[in-house]
């Protein structure tokens, strides 16, 4: 699902990431050269390199993990209205409980006991 803003969106990240990293149908998705050797990038080393981040971003990187990715993107797609299935696709979930992960505003919480 595209995002108009530029950095949310996965789509355009994804994009330049197979157009820094060329490669063959047949190769994994997040995967790139590293001296002529095939590398893919692993939950060790993306959870690594984000507290990297954050800590250079002056966040408390202990606070964040690479499971962040799983509630934030359960929120955000439900945030795009993203159907149910999309959702729990994405998070590879084989039940429903993916919705305890979407996070719900204030109001959207006050809304849904009104109903």
């Amino acid at each position: 699902l595209k995002n108009p803003v530029l950095a949310l969106d996965p789509v355009h990240h994804l994009t330049q990431l197979i157009t820094r990293f060329p490669m063959d149908g047949n190769q994994p998705a997040f995967s790139y050269l590293e001296k002529g050797k095939l590398k893919c990038v692993t939950y060790q080393g993306f959870t690594k390199e984000l507290k990297r981040l954050l800590c250079l971003a002056g966040l408390k990187a202990d606070s964040y993990s690479g499971h962040s990715f799983r509630r934030g993107g359960a929120t955000y797609l439900y945030r795009l209205g993203a159907d149910p299935l999309l959702i729990q696709a994405s998070g590879d979930w084989a039940s429903d409980c993916y919705t305890r992960y979407v996070f719900l505003t204030l109001d959207q919480r006050l809304h849904a006991q009104k109903m």
